[in-house]
């Protein structure tokens, strides 16, 4: 086991890629989720999300838990939570437009190749 007590499980990210998981970079990212938002709790998304960590679990489903789990926690005592699950959702927005620009760069280097084969 490590120093994150995660016993050395590895998450997949966006990329493909293989790496331990970082369960304080997750509670930052719940962190700055909740940051001056009045009558939320960090401690609750983060518990009510039941977080089961396995070998192989994506990045992007530890999100969608966490999303679902402050998604959850919205009631008319506690309506802050909605915008929560809206920041907890926008954190993905930097990372699906890399994905995405790489994709065209890919696919406009493959047009240049083929328009220069035409030359």
């Amino acid at each position: 086991m490590n120093e994150n007590g995660n016993g050395g499980i590895k998450v997949i990210k966006s990329d493909g890629s293989k790496v331990s998981i970082d369960l304080d970079k997750i509670h930052r990212m719940v962190e700055k989720a909740c940051r001056n938002i009045t009558g939320v709790s960090e401690s609750a998304v983060e518990m009510n999300s039941g977080l089961q960590f396995y070998e192989g679990i994506s990045t992007r489903e530890i999100q969608s838990i966490l999303v679902k789990s402050a998604h959850d926690l919205i009631s008319t005592e506690s309506p802050n939570y909605q915008f929560v699950a809206a920041r907890l959702l926008l954190f993905a927005i930097p990372y699906l437009l890399l994905i995405l620009s790489s994709y065209f760069i890919k696919k406009d280097d493959k047009l240049v190749k083929s328009s220069d084969r035409i030359r």
